[in-house]
């Protein structure tokens, strides 16, 4: 039997996205990330997942991100939903190579990133 598990945490950052009609400008926002692990059931544990490593997986990412300019932060991914899931992908994968999603809410605006890309 396959299952899937998710976490979610928040931070609060500030980015600016270049040419953009509205976040042209440095500002902040709250984010919010989930991300979703998909595997069969443990027979040993019952679990896809040691749930407390994976929220903790998750809370350090955030941790990292909190209070921080994601321009300056990040070089390299531009600093939109988008980008901020596929940076969070690549944090998480070497210790969870079972992730097959990704979402990154700021404020009202939400990007879903899925694996494998379809």
């Amino acid at each position: 039997m396959r299952a899937t598990v998710t976490v979610r945490g928040t931070f609060s950052a500030s980015h600016q996205v270049p040419g953009h009609s509205t976040c042209g400008k440095l500002h902040g926002h709250s984010w919010t990330v989930e991300a979703t692990v998909e595997a069969p059931l443990s027979p040993k544990s019952g679990m896809v997942v040691d749930h407390g490593e994976f929220a903790e997986a998750i809370d350090r990412v955030c941790r990292e991100l909190d209070k921080r300019d994601l321009n300056g932060m990040l070089p390299g991914v531009v600093p939109v939903p988008e980008g901020i899931a596929g940076y969070v992908r690549e944090q998480l994968i070497l210790s969870f190579p079972s992730v097959i999603s990704v979402m990154v809410r700021c404020d009202d605006y939400a990007a879903l990133l899925e694996w494998p890309l379809r």
